[in-house]
């Protein structure tokens, strides 16, 4: 959550002003607006890479500040756009080489739907792969980082662009199976794709900073403000959130 949140890089630049916002758990939201309303800064505050200038940033219902670095990074599962890749096998990469059975790694990944992207791989979750990657496509190492973050569920989940580059069929087969994952946990998902956006309970708009609306996607359609010309003109090619 956070109250009154304002954040200042240096002495003059303002990123954010006055953000107000509150998840439960099982609950998640879309944070959508054009490159540099601050969307990432959110996200920056919540990892604790950041000091509000002045308000409350809130995890687990404690101030930020009462946890230390450690503590804090045991709660949060960030995914961002360019995810890391470690040289060992796909299992490995998602479970940290963690001792863990075959059949719990499967059986998280076919709740994912994501069953036929791994029989892609020559030797499913055994498949070895390539420090950073090399072996593999951007969007493929995006899908291991997202299910690294699930396999250890953390409390919070932040996702910032972190399906950018899978390609738009599997992103479809995923979404379901990505909300479901949502249960039990509190999410935050930065996305320029339309679709996951709009199954998002609560949508906060930003723009220069701030938050300028928030509700439903069929309430912000409603509005035909800042949200619906968004998605105009992503509709037809112009924008990306």
């Amino acid at each position: 959550a956070m109250e009154n949140v304002s954040f200042t890089y240096g002495r003059e630049e303002t990123v954010l002003q006055n953000i107000n916002f509150k998840l439960k758990r099982g609950e998640w939201a879309a944070i959508v607006g054009l490159s540099g309303a601050g969307k990432s800064s959110v996200l920056s505050l919540l990892l604790g890479f950041y000091e509000a200038k002045s308000g409350r940033v809130l995890v687990n219902g404690k101030g930020i500040e009462t946890f230390s670095k450690s503590s804090l990074r045991k709660r949060i599962a960030p995914v961002f756009q360019g995810p890391i890749i470690i040289s060992g096998t796909l299992k490995e990469n998602i479970t940290l080489f963690q001792p863990e059975e075959d059949r719990v790694v499967e059986e998280m990944i076919r709740n994912l739907n994501l069953q036929d992207w791994i029989r892609q791989f020559p030797q499913g979750i055994h498949t070895q792969v390539k420090e950073k990657g090399k072996n593999i496509s951007v969007g493929e190492a995006q899908l291991i980082s997202l299910l690294r973050a699930l396999y250890h569920e953390r409390d919070l989940l932040l996702c910032d662009e972190a399906l950018s580059s899978v390609d738009l069929a599997t992103e479809r087969l995923l979404e379901s199976g990505l909300i479901r994952s949502f249960e039990g946990r509190i999410a935050i998902v930065i996305s320029h794709r339309f679709s996951v956006v709009a199954k998002a309970p609560l949508i906060l708009v930003m723009e220069e900073g701030m938050i300028k609306e928030a509700g439903s996607h069929a309430e912000l359609m409603a509005k035909k403000g800042i949200y619906e010309k968004l998605t105009r003109l992503q509709s037809v090619g112009m924008e990306r959130f």
